[in-house]
């Protein structure tokens, strides 16, 4: 008897098969875009990137989220440091005092909560930030960051292979899809128009993100209070 495997590529690529590669699906959404062009992403604003690498300030608006309350005990920070190489580390969280990091932060992508009480995820707001200026947000009750964007290590390319917009009933939001390659420039390199419906666009072949770039979605609407939502698909590709 003759057994076919199934050998999906993508599968293999996220059980950790295929050397040198690995995938994430990343996130963002905010509830009410307006008519000025934000990245899509908690605080609603054009994120502003450090120039440098940076302590961060960590800090809920409850104090539920500590190291033995009933919310978020611990997050992980995921980003890049100076030298565009991965590093993550651990806060510990004491509720309405601000927690900082060890490692300086030139870079972050996610933020996510490890640990946490009998509620299950954060009770209150966590922001991350250094001298006034917010990295990164876990709204209250989502556990994670939800920020769409992602900055690539300086050894590390990646391949877009999906990207899904969605909106609100009523509503229409332009979602365009920028990029800053390692010389430094943005420019836009997309634009998907979404009106009261959700949009998938597969990517065949993927789309090549050079290593050491940052790739973020930004969106502007119509109206005011347009909701707006993106995911991404990647894979990364150690050059």
């Amino acid at each position: 008897m003759i057994i076919v495997a199934n050998n999906d590529f993508y599968m293999d690529v996220a059980r950790g098969r295929v050397f040198n590669q690995s995938t994430i699906h990343g996130f963002g959404n905010h509830a009410t875009v307006s008519t000025s062009l934000i990245t899509v992403w908690a605080p609603g604003t054009l994120y502003v990137y450090p120039t440098s690498a940076l302590i961060m300030s960590v800090v809920s608006t409850s104090a539920s989220d500590t190291s033995a309350g009933t919310g978020l005990r611990t997050i992980l920070i995921d980003g890049l440091d100076i030298n565009r190489v991965r590093i993550t580390e651990t806060v510990t969280l004491n509720g309405l005092t601000p927690v900082n990091t060890v490692q300086g932060f030139f870079r972050i992508n996610q933020v996510l909560g490890t640990t946490a009480g009998s509620v299950g995820t954060n009770a209150g707001d966590i922001t991350v930030t250094n001298t006034g200026t917010t990295y990164s947000v876990i709204t209250a009750t989502e556990g994670r960051s939800q920020m769409a964007l992602w900055s690539l290590p300086s050894t590390v390319a990646a391949h877009a292979t999906g990207l899904n917009f969605s909106t609100g009933t009523g509503k229409s939001v332009e979602v365009q899809t920028w990029l800053r390659p390692p010389s430094g420039v943005w420019y836009k390199v997309g634009s998907t128009w979404v009106n009261s419906e959700a949009a998938q666009i597969i990517l065949n072949p993927p789309t090549k993100i050079p290593r050491g770039s940052d790739v973020e979605f930004r969106a502007i609407a119509t109206a005011a209070s347009t909701p707006c939502s993106v995911g991404f698909d990647l894979i990364f590709v150690t050059e």
